[in-house]
């Protein structure tokens, strides 16, 4: 019975480890399409987009981004923008089916501030469009990459964190039921929490490195966006691992201490005393 316990406790440590690594990467995720972080990392693609998508890609209709190219639509239509802000304020011009709303005040800033508000406003849109899909559906409908960067791409991954959660709390309540020692457990969970936490960031790295600018900047760029934030994660895992790995030395050390108060010297004198003369009074019985 003590090893069919042991083989169910080690089985359930194992589950939770590999929950604890997708957990990582869909909070990694989640926190990585924030908006803020989304717009810091995507603004300077989209303004060299067409010079960093791969031949191979551009094959394919989905891909071809070859005209996607801020700064040539600015310098088209540069002079156009001068000429109606004499008398507007505002210059409003289509780019990759977006709508471009160009203050004419930002003129003023010559045409590299004009191509930084366009790109600002083009990842506006991209990260706030309403998408009638459902997310794999989204990426088989919408021209990649640009959905896997949205708000809803976000949700998605967070609503993912969250569905892996309650399982997760689940099989640590069932490892408390198989566990031998109780006080163990914390220890234990904390354990996996910081080996977790150390083998997705070697994962990380290793995917990062794959997808490395000297392969591909324009896939590198994407994934590297996604998983911008797994420093982040990284050490929230490992610092609630900590915790309960220390909560759970600390517990034994007042458990160990209670007991030391429980009991003085004398009464485990007699406490042994008793069972000595428990022992001897059997072994009487057994002569006779």
């Amino acid at each position: 019975m003590g090893f069919l316990k042991g083989g169910i406790f080690t089985f359930l440590g194992l589950v939770l480890f590999v929950l604890l690594l997708f957990l990582s990467s869909f909070l990694t995720m989640s926190f990585s399409l924030e908006h803020d972080s989304v717009k810091s990392g995507l603004v300077p693609v989209i303004k060299d987009l067409a010079n960093s998508v791969p031949a191979t890609l551009e094959r394919f209709d989905r891909f071809d981004l070859s005209e996607f190219d801020v700064s040539g639509v600015i310098d088209e239509n540069y002079e156009l923008m001068q000429y109606h802000c004499v008398n507007y304020t505002e210059y409003g011009f289509l780019f990759e089916g977006q709508m471009i709303d160009m203050p004419c005040s930002t003129l003023e800033g010559g045409k590299d501030a004009v191509i930084d508000k366009t790109a600002e406003d083009f990842v506006e849109g991209i990260y706030y469009k309403e998408y009638n899909c459902d997310y794999w559906d989204c990426v088989s409908q919408e021209k990649i990459p640009f959905f896997i960067v949205s708000e809803k791409s976000k949700d998605y991954w967070n609503g993912k964190f969250y569905s892996f959660l309650l399982p997760s709390l689940i099989i640590i309540a069932l490892m408390f039921f198989f566990v031998d020692n109780k006080m163990n457990l914390p220890i234990i969970v904390g354990i996996l929490f910081v080996l977790s936490s150390f083998s997705f960031s070697k994962i990380s790295g290793v995917l990062l490195g794959l997808f490395s600018p000297d392969n591909s900047d324009f896939i590198s760029s994407f994934f590297n966006i996604l998983f911008s934030r797994s420093g982040s994660v990284f050490w929230i895992f490992f610092i609630l691992g900590f915790i309960l790995i220390a909560g759970g030395v600390a517990f034994w050390i007042w458990n160990w201490e209670s007991v030391k108060k429980k009991f003085s010297k004398r009464d485990v004198r007699s406490i042994v005393k008793e069972e000595v003369g428990k022992n001897n009074m059997a072994k009487r019985g057994k002569k006779f």
